[in-house]
Formats: structure tokens, sequence, C-alpha cells
């Protein structure tokens, strides 16, 4: 049986907060839930890690860690098993994307627009007001040696 290693390092959602308070309980008892179940590495078959990632994914878990190389995975080992990823389970991920990222970017638009309009801006630095690093001197001479 073909098997896909991916590493879970599954992360999602907002810190408690307006955003979080408009997915409501359910997303925070989805979470916890994730959490345990997704607390060790997965090592299935492709149908299996599709099957975990939509679960993710129906979370709002939008970032996942493939790590292929831990272990004793040999080199042939780790790109047989991003071959079998790109194969047998991205696709029908990537298929969504343009969509998922739209709504994403609707969704957290005013808090981005909110985080904005509170920002003390700098204003701009002449090159005179900007300070020379002295160890980007020693680089500089390092590698530029007339």
């Amino acid at each position: 049986m073909s098997r896909t290693a991916v590493a879970t390092g599954a992360r999602g959602g907002a810190a408690p907060g307006k955003y979080s308070e408009t997915r409501g309980d359910a997303l925070a008892s989805a979470r916890a839930s994730m959490q345990k179940k997704f607390r060790r590495p997965m090592y299935a078959a492709s149908e299996t890690i599709r099957e975990r990632l939509r679960e993710l994914q129906a979370t709002h878990v939008d970032q996942v860690i493939l790590l292929n190389q831990a272990g004793e995975n040999t080199h042939k080992d780790i790109c047989e098993s991003l071959e079998l990823f790109g194969k047998e389970v991205y696709p029908e991920f990537a298929a969504e994307r343009d969509e998922r990222e739209a709504r994403k970017a609707d969704e957290l638009a005013p808090y981005i627009e909110a985080a904005l309009a509170r920002k003390k801006w700098m204003r701009e630095l002449s090159d005179d007001e900007i300070p020379v690093v002295p160890a980007s001197r020693e680089r500089d001479a390092f590698y530029h040696k007339d």
C-alpha cells in the first residue's frame, strides 16, 4: 500500500476575540478536538491523509507543515513521499485554493483595515538619517577588496 508521510504542526484560527466570536463555539470545539487528534504525525494512505486534511480544513486551519525528512527516511523515501503527496493528495486542495484565499481575504479585511488604522506610521527617513551598522561596513570591506 502506498503511504504518504505528513507531519502535522497544524495551527489555525485567531486568538480569542471578535474574529473568533463570529465563528462561534463550534469552531473552538472543533479546534480542541483536532488538537488532540493531530498531536502526533500522520503516516497513512493518501486517502486517510486527505480525510484528515479535510477535517482540519473544516476548522479553518489553512496551513499544515509537511515534514518528510524527519527520522531515518532515505532521500529516495522522501522523494517518493513528496511525489505521492503531490500526485494523490495536493490536487484536491489546490483546486479550491483561490476560492479559499478570496474568502479568507474577505473575512479578514475589516480586521486588517482596523489594525492599519491604529498603526502609528513612522515618517520616511532620508538616506543620511538611516544609521549604518558597523558590521555591514566590515562585511562590505571583506567582499569588496579593491
